[in-house]
């Protein structure tokens, strides 16, 4: 059967660009994924075919959030872009069930085609760690001991280490459920060979991600399977989990000590392969004296058994006591891992203070939220201390940040039913999905498409429909009206919801077009008229309208003076329309404090600054700069003699310097900065105000 294997294959192609974590690489995938859904849907109404479940609609109902949101979306791009990509994961979800619920043996042919695409991510991530793809930024190097023990993190072609290892733990949970249930005779030879393969390579890169969320959660998890197996399926577990473990911590060292040179012997790569064939052929060996035992001793009573909740107990103690106080176990170790697992535990604090952050904008929007992409507009105007990171480790806060209590309730709902009737199913699919939606609760995880995508497979392989769907029933020759309403209502509001997406991202692209030929002439003219383009078809983009500006700049200067005001209010007016969509933009912002600076009154030049600093509040940059452009203009009102227009400047100015000394003071009380982000009055904007004082007579009271 093709389809599983055409599935794999665009989600593979999809995990290859970036994870689909940019915008614009998104763009190709959800137009596919739209227009099938949008097609197959349109056949279905022709066919008068239905499937009754509101299982495949909970993405669309999202979408619908988002949709009622933009009331007081802070970013209309932002918006829209989360109901595309909510759309897009809705038709993704559709399309699969649908399939799966036609297809004769569907379910399990896409199965059976998972191991194929965990193993080339797996494998195209030690090759990054060798430097043998080229792509950039696959493996993180650093110096900072609490960012990597080893001074170098496997990142993978998401370009960020965590999300690799939450994605390569959830791929290595699948296989060894999988392995457990499928492990007799009957199961196709090469895809138990694979999976088994895949457990011995999984590992080395979970741990070469040094990702400690990513452990922790896979060691509670695992634990907790105890409680889903049957006697003979825990021997089985029990074998696979802990002889792949001990294997995978055997094989990490090599990947540390044979690190890419001149004279790179490839140990790593060469060993695991290896070690994978070996644990094949050794694993096939014993499986089948297992199932034997236990087929001898199956009439015995299994007392041992019943103890598992009080052996379970222990265990979790015991292995945390360990690891806490540095046991046996923990000794055991590498030294890398030991290091990484007990030091910079103090970046959490940094995730902690975000947390804080992020309520205080739900408060101030708790029904409907702020929109999409609200907390990377907004975290420079919430944000309490100074952090690096600008994404909000927290799906469930980001959700309800973005969409207020209304998404936030659909969207936990959806997830807890998810998880309950995979848990009453004892699904495969179980552990892999618990782990990424766990650990989307601490990192930014969704924000890649592929993750997205990844998961709604998994759930769409996982469950067994027939048990959560009624049975299909003879046509029937007259429906109540109430039921042909709502399916009427159903297919319109897809088939909307869908055109509206499209609509949208062709919209979209064809302005990035635009822009690109912009960028790639030398014509000035030629480029203003593709950045005028560009503008017209997504007018919510503000860099088009920044980048219109700037261009008209060279035009202007060329002219007279009588002539610069005209074109100087069209500057400002561009502008202007930007605030509508992007009222907390930073960029816009400032740029219209330098146009307004140009000339007076210069009050409103302040004003434009000042909002700009709010919203980047540590960006001590801007600080200095405003204070660099307040200087210049004195000097120039003091050669045309306006004194009151220079005392109203320096008030505003040294009044601002003061309410930064303020915000340092209170940052330089926290003696640990988050993440080494330090914030502080900088020389340049001390010495500029001083000047200031200096020119003024004294200082202005």
């Amino acid at each position: 059967m093709l389809i599983p294997y055409l599935i794999i294959g665009w989600m593979l192609v999809s995990f290859y660009s970036h994870g689909l974590f940019f915008s614009q690489e998104r763009y190709p995938f959800d137009l596919l994924i739209l227009a099938v859904a949008g097609l197959y849907l349109f056949y279905q109404w022709i066919r008068h075919e239905s499937h009754r479940s509101a299982w495949m609609l909970w993405p669309f109902g999202v979408a619908v959030v988002f949709l009622i949101s933009f009331g007081r979306a802070v970013s209309i791009e932002g918006n829209l872009l989360q109901v595309v990509e909510w759309v897009s994961y809705g038709c993704f979800f559709f399309l699969l069930y649908s399939w799966v619920q036609t297809a004769e043996r569907g379910q399990e042919c896409l199965m059976k085609s998972i191991p194929v695409m965990g193993l080339m991510i797996a494998a195209s991530s030690l090759m990054g760690w060798y430097e043998l793809l080229a792509f950039p930024d696959m493996v993180q190097v650093t110096n900072d001991e609490r960012l990597s023990a080893a001074g170098r993190r496997l990142a993978g072609f998401l370009q960020y280490a965590n999300t690799l290892g939450a994605v390569v733990g959830s791929f290595y949970f699948y296989h060894l459920m999988w392995l457990v249930r499928n492990s007799n005779s009957n199961t196709s030879s090469w895809v138990r060979r694979l999976s088994l393969f895949g457990l011995i390579v999984y590992l080395p890169v979970i741990l070469l991600t040094e990702s400690r969320a990513v452990w922790l959660l896979m060691l509670v998890i695992g634990l907790t399977l105890f409680i889903i197996w049957k006697k003979s399926e825990l021997i089985k577990y029990i074998i696979l989990g802990t002889t792949s473990l001990v294997t995978g911590l055997l094989l990490y060292p090599l990947f540390l000590w044979d690190v890419p040179t001149d004279t790179t012997w490839y140990s790593g790569l060469i060993v695991t392969a290896l070690a994978g064939i070996g644990y094949v052929l050794l694993i096939e060996r014993l499986l089948p004296l297992v199932e034997k035992w236990h087929a001898s001793t199956s009439a015995q009573p299994s007392h041992w058994l019943r103890a598992w909740p009080y052996g379970l107990t222990v265990i979790i103690g015991l292995l945390a006591a360990d690891l806490l106080f540095g046991g046996l176990i923990s000794r055991l170790l590498p030294d890398t891992l030991q290091q990484r697992a007990t030091t910079g535990i103090d970046t959490w604090s940094a995730r902690w203070v975000s947390y804080q952050d992020a309520w205080s904008m739900i408060k101030d929007s708790p029904w409907i939220g702020h929109g999409g992409n609200a907390w990377s507009i907004l975290v420079g105007t919430y944000q309490q201390l100074p952090y690096a990171s600008q994404k909000l480790h927290s799906l469930y806060l980001q959700v309800w940040v973005e969409t207020g209590v209304l998404g936030f309730v659909l969207f936990g709902a959806a997830c807890a039913v998810l998880l309950l009737h995979l848990w009453k199913q004892k699904s495969v699919a179980l552990p892999a999905v618990l782990l990424l939606l766990s650990h989307a609760a601490v990192d930014f995880d969704m924000e890649y498409g592929f993750v997205w995508f990844w998961l709604l497979l998994l759930v769409a392989v996982g469950l067994k429909w027939d048990t959560l769907t009624p049975a299909s029933a003879s046509p029937v020759s007259s429906p109540k009206p109430a039921d042909v309403w709502l399916l009427y209502g159903y297919r319109v509001g897809m088939l909307l919801l869908i055109g509206g997406s499209l609509f949208t991202i062709i919209q979209f692209q064809r302005a990035d077009q635009a822009a690109a030929q912009a960028y790639q002439t030398r014509d000035a003219r030629v480029a203003l008229s593709h950045l005028e383009r560009a503008i017209e078809l997504n007018p919510y983009h503000a860099p088009y309208r920044l980048d219109w500006v700037s261009a008209m700049d060279a035009k202007i200067a060329a002219l007279p003076p009588s002539s610069q005001d005209k074109w100087q209010a069209m500057q400002k007016h561009t502008l202007q329309e930007g605030l509508r969509f992007e009222p907390y933009d930073t960029a816009l912002l400032w740029r219209l404090g330098l146009l307004h600076g140009n000339q007076p009154p210069f009050l409103q030049a302040t004003d434009f600054f000042e909002k700009s600093i709010q919203t980047d509040r540590f960006n001590k940059t801007n600080y200095e700069a405003y204070y660099q452009w307040g200087i210049e203009t004195i000097h120039q009102l003091r050669q045309q003699n306006d004194d009151q227009a220079v005392h109203t400047l320096a008030v505003q100015l040294i009044h601002h310097y003061k309410q930064y000394q303020q915000l340092a003071q209170d940052i330089e009380q926290h003696r640990n900065p988050m993440n080494s982000k330090e914030f502080r009055v900088t020389p340049n904007a001390k010495q500029t105000i001083e000047t200031i004082q200096q020119i003024t007579e004294g200082g202005v009271p």
